[in-house]
């Protein structure tokens, strides 16, 4: 019953939560940061011929393409559910970094190879664009290997929190 109210298109949804507070505020001339998944980000992946809805293509579709900007961090090929699947550009992004000292970097995507190569960092969906249909720059940080993952936050995960993840878990 809690879920029923959420049973609908997400990215839609978050796309439309960003539009009322920028038209609630007509005057307000500060930009908006949309911290997301690149899995809701994309603003003119394809599947197919299809395009893939995702919030950030909603976003552009309403303000326009040239005042969404969409930033994809790099990372590994990787499911929903954490699988690892690989390197993107079967390590060619990798390779590269490599070859300039794995410097920490961020370019565009419309000019360069980067952009060019198929877009491939999720194994669950098969889309038939390229890096550049769907993000304005790269960001890159180092290595995967280097990356840590931080522990859990303090007192973020309260009792009540974890007996409401087991609740609707059961």
């Amino acid at each position: 019953d809690d879920w029923q109210k959420y049973d609908c298109d997400r990215d839609q949804l978050m796309a439309e939560n960003i539009l009322k507070d920028i038209e609630s505020r007509p005057a307000d001339g500060r930009h908006g940061l949309f911290i997301v998944g690149t899995g809701h980000a994309g603003l003119g992946l394809s599947r197919g011929r299809a395009p893939a809805k995702m919030a950030g293509w909603h976003l552009a579709q309403r303000l326009g393409r040239d005042h969404v900007c969409a930033l994809f961090p790099h990372r590994c090929i990787m499911s929903n559910a954490g699988q690892v699947a690989g390197r993107l550009g079967l390590g060619l992004f990798e390779s590269a970094f490599a070859r300039v000292g794995n410097k920490p970097l961020a370019f565009t995507l419309r000019e360069g190879p980067f952009g060019q190569q198929p877009y491939d960092p999720d194994p669950e969906t098969q889309y038939s664009c390229r890096y550049a249909d769907g993000f304005d720059g790269y960001v890159y940080l180092g290595p995967l290997e280097d990356e840590t993952f931080s522990a859990l936050v303090p007192g973020f995960y309260t009792d009540e929190f974890v007996q409401e993840l087991d609740r609707r878990q059961r």
